[in-house]
């Protein structure tokens, strides 16, 4: 049996968890580096994209029918912290005694970089020896939270776009928005290798 820094015994089957374990977090650390070489270029090309994507007639139909409900999710969030809304398919706006914010949700504004990435994680995470059921458990659990994070997410651009304006909002949005689904990410592998899944049993043959 391998030992560490205690001079404690560590299974062969536990050893393999921690090596898959940093193998995950090491994946999640290079998606991180490459959200910070590119977020200028993300920056730069966001609009220009977002018109191109925007033109094509299937992917308006997808949005119509995803974005709709993560702006009246916004809303029910935005209406417990005092804040009244004005909702539309593609629109939040938000309401106060002498101002009105007008946020716009277009297709960037999903989250769909961030299950992109979390798909790349599972690829490392779930391919140890575990039990299938429990693999399920963690994807149920890994894309349920991405979409609750992207949610977060855009409702801190809206309060920051409400609070302090449209600038401030846009840096957030544009430089620091990217890094709280990769601080989701190492939440999410630390509690499923921990919580989540199961490695299978070995069998023994006589």
């Amino acid at each position: 049996m391998a030992k560490n820094q205690l001079n404690l015994p560590i299974s062969k089957e536990n050893l393999k968890l921690i090596s898959k374990a940093r193998k995950t977090f090491a994946t999640i650390f290079i998606f991180l580096a490459i959200v910070l070489l590119i977020s200028p270029i993300i920056t730069t090309s966001n609009e220009v994209l977002t018109s191109l994507v925007m033109k094509i007639n299937l992917y308006q139909k997808i949005q119509n029918l995803i974005t709709p409900p993560l702006i009246q999710m916004m809303a029910v969030i935005l209406s417990f912290l005092g804040i009244k809304t004005e909702i539309s398919l593609t629109s939040l706006a938000l309401l106060g005694s002498s101002k009105k914010v007008i946020l716009n949700i277009s297709w960037n504004c999903i989250g769909w970089q961030s299950l992109f990435l979390l798909g790349l994680t599972f690829f490392t995470g779930l391919s140890g020896n575990y039990l299938f059921l429990s693999k399920l458990r963690c994807i149920a659990i890994g894309i349920l939270g991405t979409f609750l994070v992207n949610i977060f997410r855009m409702t801190i651009v809206a309060l920051i776009a409400f609070s302090l304006g449209s600038i401030p909002a846009i840096i957030f949005h544009d430089y620091f928005a990217n890094f709280i689904p990769i601080i989701w990410f190492f939440i999410f592998w630390k509690f499923s290798f921990n919580f989540v899944l199961e490695e299978k049993s070995l069998s023994l043959k006589p």
